[in-house]
């Protein structure tokens, strides 16, 4: 009884040191009356590198594009000049707000106003010299702005980033008036 080869594997491994290797290997199907030893000299010609083969071409394809959403805008303070390929992906950009819409917002986190942390009373004398630049010299201010940080004392100061947030500064302003 003839036995019949129906697929043959050549591999070769590299030993590289520092237990690194390097693997080549090569695989065919012979065909049918074609010589399983034939076949194998010239898979182990094409691994070691002494004959290359070309491997039979491919049938192309034509591209397809594929459609990728574009990439979420980033909040900048600049105003940046719009381009015309900008204008092209405004469309795709009201496509993925409506998509955004949907996502569930997280609460941000804000960190209380401590009036024993000095980082916050920094902070707060900031506030407090840009409207008021002599709050340290007149009495009268000095006093308000004590009875003001009392006041906001444990209200949400700094967003999660570390900066004083929007909502505090015109609460200092307000009760400073």
């Amino acid at each position: 009884m003839k036995s019949t080869v129906k697929e043959i594997t050549y591999a070769r491994r590299i030993n590289l040191g520092n237990y690194e290797h390097s693997d080549t290997s090569a695989t065919a199907i012979p065909a049918e009356g074609q010589d399983p030893k034939e076949c194998l000299a010239e898979l182990k010609a094409l691994v070691e590198g002494t004959e290359t083969v070309e491997s039979p071409k491919q049938l192309e394809l034509p591209e397809v594009k594929e459609e990728t959403p574009a990439p979420k805008p980033k909040k900048t303070k600049k105003v940046e000049e719009v381009k015309e390929e900008e204008v092209a992906s405004e469309e795709v950009q009201e496509e993925t707000k409506k998509e955004t819409k949907k996502k569930v917002v997280k609460k941000q986190v804000f960190t209380p106003y401590d009036r024993s942390n000095q980082l916050h009373k920094t902070f707060f004398g900031e506030i407090l010299d840009s409207k008021y630049p002599d709050w340290k010299v007149n009495k009268d201010v000095k006093a308000k702005a004590v009875q003001v940080s009392m006041d906001l004392n444990g209200q949400d100061m700094l967003d999660a980033e570390g900066i004083v947030i929007e909502e505090f500064k015109a609460k200092v302003e307000k009760a400073m008036a």
